[in-house]
């Protein structure tokens, strides 16, 4: 059937190309006639001009002609591609099986069409599907294609089946499988077209594979920076309270009243995206804790626009800043120090902007650049504000891509500013 239709399509395309040139002529005649009347030129070289514009139209409406027929003619023999590409990045389950077995059944001469994972078919249809016969063909070729990685065929009395495998690395996630009617004559046309929907299928799994995987990883990330902040801070302040505890048992009750909200806040933490509102009043819980450490040697200032509140943002994503303002900024500095939490909407460009700064310490500019430098698999940077920055940049990494800018502005003994840009969510 490939060759006929090779053929009827070179048949086609050649009759349209012929009629298409016989039109040029025709026009370039009557063209040429009429613009002599207009333009007093030599009617060789007019009717040359015309002629010529009239041939590139005439083959450019020609090919598109033939391309057109092909794409009809081949519509019949592979279903439209890009309707279950988007179901599949959810992973291959009885719901995304199903639907893609619905379109392979629609394509011409197959009695069958299947969709498996690792251990077993998970959607079977087509006018052939109840037929025992091809049942055991296709859990022959579903089985051979798993475990060989690579693409079967079967010839028996149910038809021909084929089955390709749906790949991640070489390691077979399941199969599509097809059991075709011989006498047809399109066996090898409906095989390449399966095999190139299997192509699309496999790449769709692996793209939900590596969604997953950066989904995991981000979530362990999150999980590794609130087991980092439990502990942080947690002794000195039970200190600080048992010093307010003679003198200023309010203030005391209090400190254990924001310290309850910042733990169970810290417990609760669904998802990766918080409203802003919630990432800021862990902020102040956390300042308001550090502020009866530090007493008079720390001063906050806050700057905050009410729209910013309802924004989606990372969770913990300004907090680790905060912190590093005040115990690698503040508590260094002899003497007092400020730090102001600052946050914009920019609805021209639908970014949130914000702005951590404090008048410490400092760090030389060099540290700033090992500081955003994206980290190897496993390698950890001690030293000053290190591993809560690499966190979050990590973490703002596979959220957002390059979709997100975090740029870092330092003087010694003057203090940093951090500014984050985060897109709307």
């Amino acid at each position: 059937m490939g060759n006929t239709l090779s053929g009827s399509l070179e048949t086609s395309g050649g009759g349209v190309l012929r009629i298409a040139a016989a039109s040029a002529g025709l026009l370039t005649v009557l063209e040429t006639i009429v613009l002599y009347s207009f333009v007093r030129a030599d009617p060789l070289v007019l009717g040359l001009c015309v002629g010529l514009f009239n041939a590139t139209l005439a083959l450019v409406v020609g090919r598109l002609s033939v391309a057109q027929v092909g794409f009809a003619r081949g519509r019949r023999a592979l279903p439209s591609l890009p309707e279950p590409l988007p179901v599949l990045r959810d992973g291959l389950n009885r719901e995304t099986a199903r639907e893609t077995v619905e379109m392979l059944a629609r394509l011409e001469g197959v009695r069958a069409a299947a969709v498996a994972n690792r251990h077993e078919v998970l959607a079977l249809g087509g006018p052939g599907a109840r037929d025992s016969a091809v049942q055991a063909a296709v859990e022959e070729v579903v089985t051979a294609a798993r475990s060989q990685v690579r693409p079967q065929r079967r010839a028996g009395p149910a038809g021909v089946a084929v089955g390709f495998p749906l790949a991640h690395r070489q390691e077979a996630l399941g199969a599509l499988a097809l059991v075709l009617v011989p006498e047809a004559g399109s066996v090898e046309e409906v095989s390449r077209s399966a095999e190139l929907f299997a192509r699309f299928l496999a790449m769709q799994l692996e793209l939900a594979y590596m969604d997953q995987q950066a989904r995991l990883a981000a979530e362990a990330e999150l999980r590794a920076l609130r087991a980092q902040i439990n502990p942080h801070f947690f002794f000195n302040t039970l200190n600080t309270i048992v010093s307010y505890l003679r003198d200023e048992p309010e203030t005391a009750r209090r400190l254990l009243l924001r310290l309850a909200d910042l733990f169970r806040m810290n417990m609760e933490l669904q998802g990766q995206i918080i409203p802003f509102a919630d990432e800021f009043q862990y902020i102040r819980d956390y300042l308001f804790i550090e502020q009866a450490r530090f007493r008079d040697r720390l001063r906050v200032v806050y700057d905050i626009d009410p729209q910013v509140l309802k924004v989606g943002v990372p969770a913990l994503s300004v907090q680790p800043l905060v912190e590093n303002a005040v115990r690698h900024g503040i508590a260094p500095k002899n003497g007092p120090g400020t730090v102001e939490i600052r946050a914009r909407l920019d609805l021209l460009t639908l970014r949130v902007h914000v702005v951590v700064r404090d008048d410490g310490v400092g760090m030389p500019p060099d540290r700033v650049t090992d500081l955003l430098r994206p980290r190897a698999n496993g390698e950890r940077r001690p030293g000053r504000r290190g591993v809560g920055l690499a966190n979050v940049t990590e973490r703002l990494r596979r959220l957002y891509g390059d979709g997100y800018s975090l740029r870092i502005e330092t003087v010694p003994g003057r203090g940093t500013t951090v500014h984050l840009r985060l897109p709307m969510r």
